[in-house]
């Protein structure tokens, strides 16, 4: 038997996520069509992807439809046997929770119903659909623009049977990135209609953040710290920014929430099973096992991530990261211990692992904030936070606490925030707190585009293609869970 051929079209493409993610899982799944509003977008995706048809066009323009469904005719014509499928990345902003109250647009939500047409014009073997989980709640809006909370779901369901009278079998779930060894924990909606008769397949999980669970083994999740570059630890936050300006105390409130989490709440613990309990330091929390410094470096810098949007904590770096957003969200912040300091050790780590270099009496605690509304960080040995698509407003930053100038002094015009925070270095031995933006590279990594991936225009778009892109490894692991499905098929069918 042939191995069958998989064509797909990939809808609201962005700069490449979904298509990086089919071309990385098999030579015969192909994207032919992508179709996105953004010229610049476009621009990114024909870069890297230049043999797919690209259409800088509006989705719910019927022309479109039109030129796709004349690529897919001759395909057929030339390969009758091949399978068709579509790839609809929905825009999420107006599903998603993060809207709070804010109003919806009322075009954007009934984006779902423009696929109607793809359908009844290009016969598709299959839809992938892709959105947040708000998506299953869709339905009717009050005046001020909030969901009805009786009328939840109304339109879903109403969508969903519409595609299915189509002649389509549907199944669907919610998917972690992380569970698939990615290095974000970014979670989403997959839906996925098939031709009644023809296998859906989603991917099995590899990854947990427990390494069983129920029974089952799996492979720990990736820690973010992986992908970053921790020997860059940024600038003192009692400096100043590099536009020159004091650090906000929106920003110094969520440093001084993460310091409460990784160090009050527990960094790391003394062990008292030998050697000196200033050295011997353990992660009661570790999802990835003790880290030596023998086996790594001479110093191993726990660092925690902090987004600034939604309700989240600090983040390790232990663990993924979560959703990245396209504004700038995340912090790295470098907390400079003084180890004369009597009350330096006896703190745990809920996330991560800690290990002291004996040699220096040196420990770094870093961890990332994402800047959307009040996080408090993440640890780096955790995945990191999901990437949004307004990261240049809402950085994301890398806060790290080690040695360095001493900071504890206090100073005649410091806010309510700093004096807390130089009241809890001098508790803790913390003699300098630093902090910078996480930077494309890093961010590009947490994604998982490959590193040959370019990205194109201004700093500001790319970080909007990255916190608006499928994740490419969830894309990946999908499609080829559809061509095993489809290869044993046609073996049962022959």
């Amino acid at each position: 038997m042939n191995k069958p051929t998989i064509y797909w079209i990939d809808l609201f493409c962005g700069a490449g996520g979904t298509t990086t993610g089919i071309h990385m899982a098999n030579a015969n799944a192909k994207v032919i069509a992508c179709v996105n509003h953004d010229p610049e977008a476009i621009k990114c995706h024909l870069r890297n992807h230049p043999d797919c048809l690209h259409l800088a066009e509006d989705v719910r323009d019927f022309k479109v439809v039109l030129k796709i469904k004349e690529l897919v005719s001759n395909l057929r014509k030339i390969s009758p046997d091949c399978i068709i499928n579509i790839w609809a990345s929905l825009e999420c902003t107006h599903f998603s929770k993060a809207k709070g109250g804010l109003s919806r647009d009322a075009d954007s939500r009934t984006l779902a119903d423009h696929l109607y047409k793809y359908i009844e014009q290009i016969d598709p073997d299959y839809v992938y659909i892709e959105n947040v989980r708000e998506f299953m709640t869709w339905g009717p809006l009050d005046k001020k623009g909030k969901p009805i909370q009786n009328l939840k779901g109304i339109d879903y369901n109403r969508w969903k049977s519409a595609i299915k009278f189509y002649g389509y079998d549907y199944k669907s779930k919610l998917l972690n990135s992380a569970d698939f060894g990615a290095y974000t924990s970014r979670e989403r909606y997959f839906g996925i209609f098939s031709r009644i008769g023809m296998p859906i397949a989603f991917p099995e999980q590899t990854h947990a953040k427990r390494s069983k669970i129920h029974g089952t083994n799996f492979k720990q999740w990736k820690a973010v710290k992986e992908v970053l570059h921790l020997h860059d630890e940024g600038r003192s936050i009692f400096g100043l920014t590099k536009l020159g300006k004091p650090y906000s105390e929106n920003t110094l409130k969520r440093v001084y929430a993460g310091l409460l989490k990784f160090s009050k709440e527990g960094m790391f613990v003394k062990r008292y099973n030998g050697g000196d309990p200033y050295h011997k330091s353990n992660s009661i929390n570790d999802p990835l096992g003790t880290i030596l410094t023998s086996r790594t470096h001479a110093l191993v810098k726990p660092v925690f991530l902090t987004s600034y949007y939604g309700n989240g904590n600090a983040h390790s770096i232990d663990d993924p990261c979560n959703t990245l957003t396209t504004k700038d969200r995340y912090a790295a912040q470098f907390i400079n211990y003084d180890y004369s300091a009597p009350t330096h050790t006896s703190i745990e780590n809920p996330a991560g692992s800690i290990t002291v270099n004996p040699k220096h009496n040196l420990i770094s605690a870093q961890w990332t904030v994402d800047t959307q509304y009040s996080n408090t960080g993440r640890s780096i040995e955790q995945p990191g936070q999901t990437l949004i698509a307004r990261m240049d407003k809402k950085p994301v930053y890398l806060i790290s606490a080690n040695h360095g100038t001493d900071q504890r002094k206090f100073q005649t015009d410091d806010s309510e925030t700093i004096i807390k925070i130089r009241e809890f270095m001098r508790d803790n031995g913390i003699k300098d707190i630093k902090i910078r933006m996480l930077n494309i590279i890093e961010l590009k990594a947490i994604q998982g585009f490959p590193d040959d991936f370019e990205l194109t225009g201004t700093k500001t778009n790319q970080l909007k293609f990255i916190g608006n892109s499928v994740v490419p490894l969830v894309a990946q692991k999908l499609v080829e869970s559809n061509y095993e499905a489809i290869v044993n098929y046609c073996l049962k069918s022959a």
